[in-house]
């Protein structure tokens, strides 16, 4: 059960990194488009790799042009928050809610076993309460067992 588990939450990262990964693009555009005069917005790749390093936490507010200063702070800012704040805070509610739905659904697969068990166990006329003794009692249990096995009637075993 807790493979599975690993393994739906395996698939939610994916789709979340693709979901990571077009934010950055979207916004690597944006800084490409509006910080045209920066070393390191000038190309598309220049830009992507300059806000994946930002995210990871090596950022420099002043890596900007004289001209495009204020503007490329607020949205590196708005970037960060966005990036950091929220895309972790969307993993964590995709995780959370995989778990949650797993375990909700193991617990039902094991009361549905629960009650199978204790109906394959209850007591019948014809074995008694030798489908129900607990395992502490097994010698009892098989010598029990030889002997109805061996007697044409059981009834006084029970």
């Amino acid at each position: 059960p807790i493979l599975r588990v690993v393994y739906l939450m395996m698939i939610d990262t994916i789709l979340f990194l693709v979901i990571a990964a077009i934010f950055i693009i979207a916004c690597s555009m944006l800084f490409m488009l509006a910080t045209q005069d920066s070393d390191d917005f000038k190309s598309f790749f220049a830009s992507f790799f300059t806000l994946v390093d930002a995210i990871l936490g090596n950022f420099n507010y002043y890596k900007f042009g004289s001209q495009d200063l204020k503007l490329g702070q607020i949205l590196l800012t708005i970037y960060l928050f966005l990036g950091l704040v929220l895309l972790i805070n969307l993993l964590i509610a995709i995780l959370t809610n995989t778990y949650a739905v797993y375990t909700q659904k193991a617990e039902s697969d094991y009361n549905v076993i629960l009650n199978d068990f204790y109906n394959s166990a209850r007591y019948t006329k014809k074995y008694g309460s030798l489908r129900v003794a607990p395992a502490l009692f097994s010698p009892i249990v098989f010598i029990n067992s030889l002997l109805l096995y061996f007697k044409e009637n059981p009834k006084p075993f029970n």
